[in-house]
Formats: C-alpha cells, structure tokens, sequence
C-alpha cells in the first residue's frame, strides 16, 4: 500500500506515523520561518520534509539554553540519513553550541555567517539600555526603519519582513522585542564559535561556510550586505544545498 504526506506526517495504512526530516533550516534572531521563503519556493524541496526553527518572543517556553539545544535535539533526531541542516548568523551560533553540549553528527551542513564573538551580558545591557520597544502605525514605517532605498524597491523582501511583524490594535510591533533580544543573545555571551565549530567539525560528513568575517576554517567570503545571503542571492545557497 502507498502512502501520502499531510503536513510533516505520512498516512499508511490508516496510522498516522511521523515523517523523518529532510531539510531543517535554523534562521537567524527575530526573523520568521518566511526569511527562507526564496530558497523552499525551488521546485528540488517538493515532497520534501521541512523544518525551521525561529527566535521570536514566543518560540519557546522559556528562553534558555536548555530549551534551544531541546528543539534543535528534537528535529535532529528526527532529521534522516541524508538530511541537511542549514543555518544562518544567531542560527549558526545556537547549532555550535548544540553540538558542543551534545555528540551529535550530521551528514550536511551549510552555514552562513555566524562566528562573530556575543558581547557580555553587562555590555548588551549598556547597548539595548536606552533602546526601546519600536511600534510602527503601518507596514511601510518599519521597512523605513530597516531597509535601504534600493531595498524598499524589492516586493518580494518586503512580503518577507511583514511577517517579522505582529499586529496589536491596529499598531504593529516586531515579533522579537528588545528584552528576549537581550535573553537570546546572553546565552552565548563571550564563546568563540569558531574555535567551537573546529572542536566539532569531525562530526559533521560534509560543510560548507559562508562567512562575512576572516576565519581559519574553509570558507567562502561573502560581504556583509550579503549576511542573509539566503534573501540577498538565494541561488548561491541552493548551490550548495543540492551540490
């Protein structure tokens, strides 16, 4: 007998049975799962199995380490033989951290940027001290707050980053505020995940690294417009997903 996928689940035999995971995409801090929109819309994903781990302000029960490395566990252990894993800046420094704390392998991984050093919980503090909690009247204010000219001439950005935003009572506010923005990044203050991902690269089969900043592992530079790269030139990501 056949079977069929609903969602992330297969239908055989009239049991419903859990389906193992292709791809997992980890994204980087305070944006939605749509910010991998232009890479999952290739035609290669179809009947692929999909996840994507956020960080926004409800992502988690509690906003701790112990509860990123749970979910990142929970998907790898149901991430098949071959899958990928790809993650991006704030990303790519919860998989390293994961993957430290846990001997876990994976078959592939592709990262994009993620390797600058977390300031210390008293310097984050000082940064996001007098920085308060924007609210925008109307999409278009908040693509002002964050978008270049040129970028605010893309369409297809801006779908994107709508969905970085929630609306209450007819204002809009970010899904990541600045106090879980500071909880997030505290985790990893002061670690150096560069030299992290060299005590764990052994167990990864195959990588492959875009990286904005020098490092010594292999790496293909990028320029740091292109920090979402998978927004910025999406091909040069599938590239490498299905090389």
């Amino acid at each position: 007998m056949g079977y069929f996928v609903i969602s992330n689940f297969l239908i055989y035999k009239g049991k419903e049975k859990e389906r193992m995971i292709d791809y997992l995409f980890i994204s980087p801090l305070g944006w939605s799962k749509h910010v991998w929109d232009e890479i999952i819309i290739d035609r290669r994903f179809e009947s692929k199995s999909i996840e994507i781990i956020e960080f926004l302000n409800d992502s988690f029960e509690d906003i701790s380490e112990e509860h990123i490395d749970r979910k990142i566990n929970n998907h790898l252990d149901n991430l098949s033989k071959e899958g990928v894993v790809v993650a991006s800046s704030y990303g790519t420094v919860a998989l390293i951290s994961f993957l430290i704390n846990n001997n876990v392998s994976i078959n592939r991984l592709i990262l994009i940027d993620g390797f600058d050093i977390v300031p210390s919980l008293e310097e984050l503090n000082s940064t996001f001290n007098c920085v308060e909690d924007k609210c925008f009247q109307e999409p278009s204010d908040y693509y002002n707050d964050v978008l270049s000219d040129d970028e605010k001439n893309d369409l297809k950005l801006l779908h994107i980053l709508n969905h970085n935003l929630a609306l209450k009572n007819g204002i809009y506010y970010p899904k990541l505020d600045t106090k879980n923005t500071v909880s997030y990044l505290s985790i990893y203050s002061n670690r150096d995940f560069e030299k992290d991902f060299q005590l764990v690269s052994n167990r990864i089969k195959d990588f492959f690294i875009f990286s904005s900043r020098d490092i010594l592992i292999p790496h293909t530079k990028i320029s740091e417009d292109n920090h979402l790269l998978m927004l910025k030139n999406p091909q040069k990501v599938l590239e490498k997903i299905f090389s």
